[in-house]
């Protein structure tokens, strides 16, 4: 029941994978080939839900934004990570804290 309560109070705007680079509009400006072509990889072959929108901020959330999670564990400790955002395709229907009728659906 746990679980159940503290889904509910985070956030789901959407079916997205925020990888790094956020303050940017495009996601190429790491020059780390290596670094970039698992984002790459991940991007054109991992199995995600339909619908689903990889990319940095400005790619999926359309906005840029300097500080972001991923941006630091990067950049601080060299881990690659994701930010992901679940939701439903129609992301305009998810909300920022959506009803928990969207959520159980979404995850399960």
């Amino acid at each position: 029941m746990r679980l159940r309560e503290n889904i509910n109070e985070s956030n789901r705007y959407g079916n997205l994978w925020i990888y790094p680079f956020n303050c940017y509009v495009d996601d190429k400006p790491y020059k780390n080939k290596r670094i970039t072509s698992i984002y790459d990889e991940f991007k054109n072959k991992a199995p995600l839900p339909e619908g689903a929108v990889v990319g940095n901020a400005k790619m999926t959330v359309e906005y840029t934004a300097n500080g972001e999670a991923s941006d630091w564990l990067l950049g601080t400790f060299g881990i690659i990570s994701f930010s992901p955002e679940i939701g439903l395709i129609q992301r305009d229907a998810n909300g920022f804290f959506p009803n928990k009728d969207v959520i159980f659906p979404v995850v399960s």
